[in-house]
């Protein structure tokens, strides 16, 4: 299986939001770098689990996506 990861670029915009990305890894490598085109805020974003948190207003909708 090869790893994916989805993050936030650090980069911000006027509006306080990221860009989201997805890195794809192999052997260590990132063989992929690719937005996803998806904006979101940092307090919306959970790294560890790699969805979206409660407060977003779309959250079904981009986590169904994201899976």
């Amino acid at each position: 299986m090869i790893p994916i990861r989805l993050h936030l670029h650090t980069k911000q915009s006027n509006k306080g939001t990221h860009s989201f990305y997805m890195d794809v890894h192999c052997d260590g490598v990132i063989l992929l770098r690719q937005s996803v085109g998806e904006t979101l805020k940092v307090e919306d974003w959970n790294p560890t689990r790699m969805k979206l948190r409660v407060s977003h207003p779309y959250l079904k909708e981009i986590n169904a996506r994201l899976e």
